[in-house]
């Protein structure tokens, strides 16, 4: 798990919101992977002025849809010829220091070239 800079009791508490929303979608801390439209939906609420969301892109990587705090802003080709694993997929910065919600949603759709749809959510880094 990524963490960026942040005071102790923020990183704790950033740490334990990211570990509910993975035990809840997969059991586990583990990276969160699908590929299902809205078979993944990986939501994080942290006080930020800006934050990453960190994940893979490769032959079978799909597009993902990026909310912030309940608007979508963009629309992530994870698609790559080569395994790319822990890369910066999207960052949102300039936010207002406030408590924001950064939500990742399988979109099921895939660039031509890729082989597949899935998504990987593997960490947040959040600045604060």
């Amino acid at each position: 798990m990524v963490i960026g800079r942040q005071a102790p009791a923020r990183r704790l508490a950033y740490a334990v919101a990211l570990l509910v929303a993975l035990i809840s979608v997969w059991g586990s801390p583990l990276p969160a992977l699908a590929q299902l439209p809205g078979s993944l939906v990986v939501t994080i609420t942290s006080p930020t002025s800006g934050a990453s969301w960190i994940g893979f892109r490769g032959p079978m990587a799909g597009i993902a849809r990026v909310f912030v705090d309940g608007v979508v802003v963009a629309e992530v080709d994870t698609f790559s010829s080569t395994d790319e694993a822990q890369v910066v997929l999207f960052t949102a910065t300039g936010l207002v220091d406030a408590s924001h919600t950064l939500t990742i949603e399988v979109t099921g759709l895939k660039n031509p070239a890729s082989t597949g749809t899935f998504v990987v959510v593997d960490a947040f880094d959040v600045t604060f």
